[in-house]
């Protein structure tokens, strides 16, 4: 399903909820109208959907999502949803009048694949991460401008690792 975000009140092929630059991992609610952006009914959709999970992305910008489960939603007129969600993760920031893919999204099928996020709030050369993962993970950094950044990793074990960088900075390194 495809859907704008935009500002209240909720017109076809719209969600609300949430404010221009919110964090994608700062809501819980939202709106969304029972017809998409291409005009079909979500309803069934939406219904089939409640305690599974969603990735809710900007178009062309995989960087820039929300992984959420659905705990509920209600018809509360009859062209619009809400819907109660759990943040599981996410990147980035919802912007006003961008369009947004919502998807049924699971990570795996029986075992849960572990990650950690390694967060540096001090500029920094070297980071030194505990990750406690179990395994060697992959590893995506990124500085305080979610800007990827290519640094040098050396794994210690299968529970610790160190970042080279080549210049100190502060941000964040995701594990998985």
């Amino acid at each position: 399903m495809v859907f704008k975000f935009a500002n209240t009140p909720t017109e076809t092929g719209e969600f609300t909820g949430p404010a221009d630059n919110d964090l994608m991992t700062s809501f819980t609610t939202l709106s969304i109208s029972t017809i998409d952006s291409s005009g079909q009914q979500t309803k069934a959709f939406i219904e089939y959907l409640v305690g599974n999970n969603i990735l809710i992305n900007e178009q062309n910008r995989i960087d820039q999502f929300g992984h959420y489960k659905i705990d509920s939603y209600t018809q509360v007129t009859s062209s619009v949803y809400d819907l109660g969600l759990t943040n599981i993760g996410g990147n980035g920031n919802l912007v006003l009048d961008k369009h947004y893919d919502f998807a049924t999204f699971t990570i795996s099928t029986g075992l849960e694949d572990k990650t950690f996020v390694f967060e540096q709030g001090i500029p920094a050369l070297v980071w030194n991460v505990n990750h406690d993962l179990g395994k060697f993970p992959s590893v995506s950094i990124v500085d305080t401008s979610n800007t990827n950044v290519f640094s040098q990793v050396d794994y210690v074990d299968n529970n610790n690792l160190t970042i080279t960088n080549t210049a100190a900075f502060a941000g964040k390194a995701y594990l998985n």
